[in-house]
């Protein structure tokens, strides 16, 4: 836009704008609809631009014999602002019309900032729905370009994501921080291609860290400290049917979950006891997008046993996700509906236990078995 003050229509977001254009700080949503208002044809939306970029580069780069090439793509994710035929794919309703957001509020679906009718619920959804399918066709590109660069005999490809979305299921929309952490949010895809080893499907427990080592493994880089990390290739090769016995989840300074692949266990945490950040930089833990205040408690030392380098220690506020603790059977309740804590106490207190031993596994500091009222291992 010409004038960068000129506040363009907001009619499709899912809440209050200010009338200040520059106001809302350093998130300020009338960026986006300023930032797209220009856009003529599907191509210049953002999925259309990476996945064109990235093949691209896969057609420009044939002459290495050895590369990595990581792709982030923002979308799909909110706002699920779409150009044709896609907004009207899974809809009869207009997509203009300013009463149907593109842009949920966080929060609950039957009240305060989040709520939607099921009629605003449903455009959404199928916002959401047509965004999934315009990033589909132009993966679908990079896919092709590997069709056609006859590159699959001698590549390997890592699809995953970081999170989920609620679409109204157990009441919510969005990420909001105080809800529970279902599986909608915390159970996120990951499929692998790698040409020495044919598989369908496996229901080993792995976690985001592992992509690390499996990458180093795929590149034979030996004698390097994984971490927390553990590689895939083994699963992959069908020499392991499992690496975890257990995965640990959550948000930082909130709940703590667990599974061991059947049941979820999510634990709460006292928000009377603040949580430690451990940092090289000064970070606000809850305000990502802000620039870094001044710690003037900070402390700096080797607190980390995994970090050969100092990082500065400082406390945050904890909150609340859950109140009490939360039991799910996986396999016979794949969508969380019925919480088990209550009924099943032997289950709920061998999964306490579980954590327990999980969290010293990894050397949790001391603050956090107080924060979540536990006794250490």
């Amino acid at each position: 836009m010409e004038n960068s003050t000129e506040i363009p229509d907001t009619s499709k977001l899912g809440f209050t704008t200010p009338d200040d254009p520059e106001g809302f700080g350093y998130n300020n949503p009338i960026q986006y609809p300023r930032n797209t208002a220009e856009f003529d044809t599907e191509s210049d939306f953002f999925a259309p631009q990476v996945f064109s970029t990235v093949a691209d580069w896969l057609r420009s780069n044939q002459e290495w014999d050895e590369w990595f090439c990581y792709v982030d793509s923002f979308d799909v994710h909110e706002p699920f602002h779409i150009p044709e035929p896609y907004a009207s794919m899974y809809t009869d309703e207009d997509p203009d019309d300013p009463d149907l957001t593109y842009w949920p509020a966080y929060g609950r679906t039957d009240r305060g900032q989040g709520e939607l009718s099921d009629r605003e619920l449903d455009f959404v959804r199928s916002q959401f729905a047509g965004k999934v399918t315009m990033v589909d066709r132009w993966f679908g590109r990079v896919l092709e370009t590997i069709d056609d660069e006859q590159l699959w005999d001698d590549t390997m490809i890592i699809v995953t994501s970081d999170h989920g979305f609620f679409l109204g299921e157990h009441g919510w929309v969005g990420k909001p921080y105080k809800a529970p952490l279902y599986n909608v949010l915390a159970h996120t895809p990951l499929m692998i291609w790698h040409p020495e080893y044919q598989m369908e499907e496996h229901t080993a427990l792995t976690a985001a860290v592992d992509i690390y080592s499996t990458v180093l493994d795929a590149f034979g880089v030996a004698d390097v400290d994984r971490r927390h990390s553990k590689s895939l290739l083994s699963l992959l090769s069908g020499s392991d049917d499992k690496i975890r016995e257990w995965v640990l989840y959550g948000y930082w300074g909130s709940s703590v979950n667990l599974t061991d692949g059947r049941y979820t266990y999510l634990h709460p945490c006292d928000p009377e006891v603040d949580s430690d950040c451990y940092s090289t930089q000064m970070v606000n833990p809850h305000s990502w997008f802000t620039p870094p205040d001044s710690q003037p408690a900070a402390e700096s030392g080797q607190y980390l046993p995994y970090a050969d380098c100092p990082v500065w220690r400082y406390s945050a506020p904890s909150y609340v996700r859950n109140d009490q603790p939360m039991l799910f059977d996986v396999k016979t309740d794949p969508e969380q509906l019925n919480d088990r804590s209550e009924d099943d106490q032997s289950i709920k207190e061998r999964m306490q236990r579980l954590l327990q031993e999980a969290l010293s596994e990894k050397d949790a500091p001391e603050n956090q078995y107080d924060r979540l009222d536990l006794d250490s291992v």
